[in-house]
């Protein structure tokens, strides 16, 4: 009997397979590795700077509460208040952008701290308020007999740092009044 067809061997199919596939797919594999770590990197990214938002706006809040005890102080003094390095202090005494002069031993609990300690939760020590005498405001800049009339401002500064004592804030207002006289 005569054969009509060839029968190929089965090897020679196999030989002609070069592993395309298996390149293709580690390609693939190393492209979502990428895109995954990259994914990643920014999600930890963000995350930390939400966490320093947090922090610098727990910061922010307590130097505002400390500052609005302060300038309510002010308001409510009918005379004017005399420089007592408590509440108030000179001209040019305070430093408001150094640390240590808020704390100078460190401690939220010492009695040598300057300033006044406002009491306000979820910082790492109480924000302090200080007023500082600025100027006299004259109504009018005749010189005459007897006492002038004006107004004074005060500048209010206000120290306070975050939940880890890693996020400073320092603000500042100015607060004119009239008392009596």
């Amino acid at each position: 009997m005569k054969r009509l067809y060839t029968v190929k061997p089965v090897c020679q199919t196999q030989k002609k397979q070069t592993g395309a596939v298996l390149f293709v797919s580690l390609i693939i594999l190393i492209l979502l590795s990428i895109v995954g770590l990259s994914t990643l990197r920014t999600t930890l990214t963000q995350e930390k700077m939400s966490a320093n938002y947090k922090q610098k706006s727990q910061s922010f809040q307590a130097a505002e509460s400390a500052l609005r005890v302060g300038e309510d102080w002010l308001d409510s003094q009918t005379d004017v208040p005399v420089a007592d390095s408590t509440h108030l202090f000179a001209a040019n005494i305070i430093d408001p952008l150094n640390k240590s002069w808020w704390w100078p031993n460190n401690n939220d609990n010492d009695t040598e701290n300057h300033g006044v300690a406002v009491s306000v939760t979820g910082v790492a020590k109480q924000p302090r308020y200080a007023i500082q005498q600025e100027a006299f405001l004259p109504d009018s800049l005749n010189i005459g007999s007897g006492v002038p009339t004006g107004a004074y401002v005060h500048r209010v500064y206000a120290y306070s740092v975050d939940g880890t004592d890693a996020s400073p804030t320092v603000l500042e207002s100015r607060f004119k009044r009239r008392y009596n006289e």
